[in-house]
């Protein structure tokens, strides 16, 4: 770790966040996030508390098993002070669905970036398509 400036250490929490996301580490993923994180996703209501979030990401893990976010390289990525932003691309991969709803195609891809913002220790995720987040300095 060393002379790291505060920015460069949250540029590698947020980094290492969304390795776990590709690893389905869960262990590193449930470190990451605030215990009382909230959690906004476009079209459905918000997700309260890391545990409902955890299980919330096992569920999208067993629907998309071979879901990757496109984060080394980040399309961009940059950090002010307590502040990250950060722009991915999401490949979701297959649906694991009954054969009969099971695109007869290729994988789904869509260049959905995650999306987020971290305020005095909440992480929110706000409709859109940027991710911006300020980290708890307890987690550095």
């Amino acid at each position: 770790m060393g002379n790291k400036t505060t920015e460069e250490r949250n540029m590698e929490l947020m980094q290492t966040l969304d390795d776990a996301w590709n690893a389905q580490d869960l262990e590193t993923f449930a470190k990451r996030h605030k215990r009382d994180v909230v959690v906004r996703w476009p079209g459905q209501g918000p997700t309260h508390g890391v545990d409902a979030h955890r299980l919330e990401a096992i569920q999208f893990f067993k629907t998309f098993p071979d879901q990757r976010l496109g984060n080394r390289p980040y399309k961009t990525f940059f950090a002010s002070g307590d502040w990250t932003c950060s722009l991915a691309s999401n490949h979701l991969g297959l649906p694991r669905a009954p054969a009969a709803t099971q695109p007869r195609d290729s994988a789904y891809r869509k260049a959905v970036p995650p999306e987020g913002c971290t305020r005095d220790g909440v992480e929110t995720k706000p409709a859109g398509f940027r991710r911006k987040s300020r980290l708890d300095p307890s987690l550095r």
